[in-house]
């Protein structure tokens, strides 16, 4: 690897600057230089010290590229570099290994010695979805007998569980037919209802908003007690001719078990019920429904607002502790002839906000304004910019920035949504 390809291989790992324009190797000799650059880690299993830091960033970032860059048939490379090297978090080491993996050859991943899956399995899990990804829904649920053969003690997993039900919901169309798996698989290894499992948990808390997208106009006043609000749910649900699932909330509202998911639930279909059909009555109450339901305003107004009243939206676009939800929101639902209106948030105090802004405008901006954002130095960027125009423009196709910047909840809940060349590193 020439060491011109090395210094700038350095700049975009540890973000110093724009450097993919000073790249005009072959995407081979930028494979080539991303593996030297792991295997040149010195390997270690100890806790980071603060110098180290940086350096793990980096080696997420170079893994993270690699498994965009390379080959669907090649996992050696991963295989090699984790048999090679410790690194602190190899999830998206096992994610870009196992996925490449036949659903035949996927047992296999977990009797690998450097795969410690019972600390670090949301990169398996996430392979699965990957390596399944099928017209039968049921295959991802193999999940659990796989790693139950293996005695991986991860079936009630609060933290990943959730996304694979999610994934499994997202593949069944109808909703009807949605609503009935959802609920056999609640029932496919016990016959009672227990939110405290998470499974079962999940399962109520997708039928409830599944429901709830659907729910006809049901105008009311807001109960006042928790004793009114599970009647509002008990009673809707029954009008809605959901009367299996109105019992299995009555029965499972025990306290200190489902007493406040049920209440959750409660709330939900209430706020959908009386603002999912008006704007006017949404923005009106929005206080009332993010306080109620946080992030069910923001997601309204995507499916709310038209898409020529782009000022309705200032007045949410910093609405307190949502941090970049609103902005992410904006920006999915923003038409491109509308992008001017991100202007003002490039220089937002937020950085996040400001890069976010500004990503998606470029997502949304003809080429040839974009070729003259970056030759025109009478701009004078901040280096941010920089950064992003110049990855914009020049990076393989495979690793070009998404339209937004996703929410950081989001990300840390789905490592699909993970990209490390953004402002913040993930």
């Amino acid at each position: 690897m020439s060491k011109k390809l090395s210094t700038n291989i350095d700049i975009i790992l540890f973000q110093s600057g724009p450097a993919w324009h000073r790249i005009t190797s072959s995407k081979n000799k930028l494979i080539t230089g991303l593996v030297d650059f792991l295997k040149s880690i010195p390997s270690s299993s100890g806790p980071l010290i603060a110098d180290d830091i940086s350096t793990d960033r980096a080696a997420r970032t170079a893994i993270w590229m690699l498994d965009r860059l390379v080959s669907p048939s090649q996992s050696e490379i991963f295989s090699d570099l984790g048999e090679s090297q410790k690194f602190h978090n190899n999830q998206w080491l096992i994610y870009a290994w196992a996925r490449r993996k036949s659903k035949q050859e996927f047992e296999g991943i977990f009797q690998q010695s450097w795969i410690n899956l019972e600390k670090s399995h949301q990169g398996a899990l996430m392979a699965w979805i990957d390596v399944v990804n099928t017209n039968n829904p049921g295959k991802l649920l193999e999940w659990w007998k796989l790693v139950k053969r293996s005695c991986i003690p991860i079936r009630d997993d609060w933290f990943y569980t959730p996304l694979l039900i999610e994934d499994y919901s997202k593949k069944i169309k109808n909703n009807r037919e949605r609503q009935a798996k959802l609920l056999e698989l609640v029932f496919s290894g016990t016959d009672k209802f227990n939110l405290l499992n998470p499974i079962h948990n999940s399962c109520l808390r997708l039928i409830i908003r599944d429901i709830a997208s659907e729910v006809p106009e049901y105008v009311n006043q807001m109960p006042e007690t928790d004793k009114g609000w599970f009647a509002f749910l008990y009673n809707m649900l029954g009008q809605l001719g959901f009367q299996d699932i109105s019992k299995i909330c009555q029965e499972a509202y025990v306290p200190n078990e489902g007493y406040g998911a049920i209440l959750s639930c409660a709330k939900l279909l209430w706020v959908y019920s009386n603002f999912s059909h008006s704007l006017i009555r949404l923005i009106d109450n929005l206080d009332t429904v993010e306080d109620i339901c946080p992030y069910d305003s923001l997601r309204l107004m995507t499916k709310l607002v038209p898409k020529s009243k782009v000022e309705i939206w200032d007045i949410v676009l910093d609405y307190p502790e949502r941090g970049l939800f609103p902005m992410v929101a904006f920006c999915k639902w923003l038409k491109p002839s509308y992008r001017d209106s991100l202007f003002p948030y490039f220089g937002h105090y937020d950085n996040e906000i400001a890069s976010c802004a500004y990503q998606a405008y470029l997502n949304k901006t003809p080429r040839t304004v974009v070729n003259f954002l970056w030759k025109n130095n009478g701009f004078k960027q901040p280096m941010w910019q920089e950064i992003i125009l110049d990855r914009h423009l020049f990076a393989p196709k495979e690793i070009k920035p998404p339209s937004v910047v996703e929410d950081v909840q989001s990300v840390e809940y789905d490592m699909r949504l993970y990209d490390p060349l953004n402002i913040r590193r993930f």
